[in-house]
This record gives structure tokens, sequence and C-alpha cells, in this order.
């Protein structure tokens, strides 16, 4: 049986065993679709590439390794217990 590590999930959260991922501001080029594309070759940068998460795009990656789906919405004190860190980080 797995044992969540402490640092899995914010101190005092009630979401233990998941493993977080916060990003913020404009991320550029956030697309998986495979190892060839988008590349170095690509020409251009297209809107639909572009993430804006603002103050918080959550992710839970066991659930979602690729990080397509923000969970900020789902999980508003997992999110602001991972911007306290950040906060207190910078």
């Amino acid at each position: 049986e797995r044992k969540p590590a402490s640092s899995d999930s914010p101190p005092g959260s009630s979401a233990r065993g998941s493993l977080w991922k916060i990003l913020t501001g404009t991320i550029e080029q956030d697309v998986y679709t495979g190892p060839h594309f988008p590349n170095r070759s690509t020409d251009f940068l297209s809107g639909r590439f572009v993430r804006h998460c603002g103050d918080g795009c959550l992710f839970d990656l066991e659930a979602d390794p690729l990080e397509a789906i923000d969970v900020a919405h789902k999980q508003p004190q997992i999110l602001k217990q991972m911007r306290e860190m950040l906060e207190r980080a910078e």
C-alpha cells in the first residue's frame, strides 16, 4: 500500500495522497500532441497552445499526469494552500 509522502499535499490539506501542481500567469506552448509538434521548427505561437492561469491553475498529477484538467474550481482550499506556499517561497 502506497503511503503519501508529506510533501505530496500542502500541510493541513484534506487531500492527502494526491500530488498537486500549481501554475500561475500565462503558460505558452501548453499542449501535448506527441513528441513531434509543436517543436522548434514550429514557426508560430498559436493562441490555442496558450493557457491563461492568472492566479492559479491546479492539477492533480496522479489523476491527470498530462495536466489537461484544471481542478482549481473544484479544490479552492488546495489552491489557496498552494498559493500561500508559493508566496512564502518567493
